[in-house]
């Protein structure tokens, strides 16, 4: 009797069942509803990929019998195997042609063999051939060198063998020629060796006649500035003070001949008095859209034409002449009082006054020209009154002590130019103690060198000879 068995699913893709008790011909087995499940999705997605196939099967038949049937494709194909056609043919002709190279190189290849066994074969003679030839040349080699060695013998012999007398006027005569040769090349180092010591004197005398004017410009330099300092320059001797001032300002200014002017003044005031010249300086105010000028009096005055008067005799006068030409500035530029060392000095009891050294007159002078220049941009900065007015200030106070600066510098360096010089004066005496020493030394020891001086090298090599030739 048949009776229905349990079973497992154990490989869903294989589709492999499990019994889960024993069983007998004729039993069954039902699936569960799970593998039932199971079973149908897979007849399902069976049925679609038929489907499937099919579809794409009749799409491929499809292109095919187009692709059979079209002319155009037709054409294309055949143009296709023409083209493979055509491009067996080139790779056999290819083919052909490397066969061919290839056969022509191995030709080539066993030429070079050939030669190669050949080139061989020769270097191999001629090595050979230089062997044997390197043996006959040594073999004659010692044969001459016997031979020689027999010769030499024999002419030992016959010298020895010749009279004493003889050999002695012939070695006489040899030293008398070593001697006279000695002496001519003595005479020719002696004279080298003075050439020499004159080169050596012209190059040591250059080089201190070099240094000596360096050192002696040096000196003038310093000189013509105490000079101008003490005394009245000798180039202005005999020429008017006040036109020497006018040309060494036209020569500073040039450049500035709008901006500065120097105009000398030549009409008296109404106290029947003037001042020399007036320098103005002139700059133009963007804000103000005009011309400021700011005015300098001058007033020169020479040891020659002011006799023993004291600088300060002039300083009233000079400070009225300012006030009636409504400068700014008044200078008292002066040799008086040469014995007054100073260079540029402020006068304190007169509102912008300065007095100064004839070679200093310049230097004062761009000063104020650079302070007048900055003043006069100060004017063409729009601020209100009093920020202005306190830059103004500040502006004044600045130039004050800058100036008062500027003079007291210049006057400390003064002593230290005079030492300057006086030590330069000394440098050069020492110098020339020097240079006459070295001349001294030098020309000392060229001479010891002349009197040590041998000649063995060279021409007592023949003495020496005669020497090694008497003990034969």
């Amino acid at each position: 009797m048949s009776k229905k068995i349990k079973v497992k699913l154990v490989d869903k893709e294989k589709l492999t069942f499990e019994l889960l008790e024993d069983a007998q011909k004729g039993d069954r087995f039902t699936l569960t509803d799970e593998d039932r499940e199971w079973l149908q999705s897979i007849d399902s997605i069976i049925e679609q990929d038929i489907e499937k196939y099919i579809s794409e099967k009749k799409k491929e038949d499809w292109k095919k019998e187009f692709l059979l049937n079209d002319e155009e494709v037709n054409k294309l194909r055949e143009q296709i195997e023409n083209l493979k056609t055509s491009q067996n043919k080139s790779r056999n002709q290819i083919a052909n042609l490397e066969n061919e190279q290839k056969i022509e190189l191995d030709k080539k290849d066993f030429e070079i063999i050939r030669l190669t066994d050949k080139l061989n074969d020769l270097t191999n003679s001629l090595q050979e051939k230089e062997e044997e030839l390197q043996k006959r040349f040594e073999v004659k080699q010692e044969n001459l060198i016997n031979t020689l060695e027999t010769e030499k013998k024999v002419l030992k012999q016959e010298y020895e063998s010749k009279e004493n007398q003889k050999f002695l006027e012939q070695k006489e005569e040899l030293t008398k020629q070593i001697n006279k040769e000695k002496e001519e090349f003595f005479n020719k180092q002696l004279e080298q060796s003075k050439n020499d010591w004159k080169e050596l004197k012209e190059q040591e005398k250059e080089k201190y006649e070099k240094d000596l004017t360096e050192k002696q410009e040096i000196i003038e330099d310093l000189k013509k500035q105490l000079d101008r300092r003490q005394h009245t320059n000798s180039k202005r001797i005999g020429e008017d003070f006040e036109n020497w001032l006018q040309k060494t300002f036209y020569e500073s200014f040039s450049n500035l001949d709008e901006t500065v002017t120097y105009e000398k003044i030549t009409k008296n005031d109404a106290n029947n008095e003037k001042a020399d010249a007036l320098i103005k300086f002139n700059f133009f105010s963007n804000v103000k859209k005009e011309n400021i000028q700011e005015t300098i009096t001058i007033e020169a005055k020479s040891e020659s034409n002011s006799g023993s008067q004291k600088n300060s005799s002039f300083y009233k006068k000079l400070d009225r002449n300012r006030e009636q030409q409504k400068s700014k500035y008044a200078i008292l530029v002066t040799e008086l009082e040469e014995k007054d060392e100073f260079s540029i000095k402020s006068v304190s009891e007169y509102k912008n006054m300065y007095v100064c050294r004839p070679q200093y007159f310049i230097l004062l002078i761009n000063v104020l020209f650079h302070f007048a220049k900055k003043e006069s941009e100060l004017t063409n900065v729009e601020l209100n009154f009093k920020t202005k007015e306190e830059i103004q200030k500040e502006f004044e106070n600045f130039k004050k002590d800058s100036i008062e600066k500027l003079v007291d510098k210049v006057d400390k360096q003064i002593p230290d130019m005079f030492k300057q010089v006086e030590s330069i004066e000394k440098a050069v005496e020492k110098l020339r103690e020097i240079l006459n020493d070295k001349f001294v030394k030098y020309f000392n020891q060229f001479k010891s060198k002349l009197e040590e001086l041998t000649i063995k090298k060279q021409l007592l090599k023949k003495i020496d000879s005669i020497t090694e030739d008497d003990s034969y």
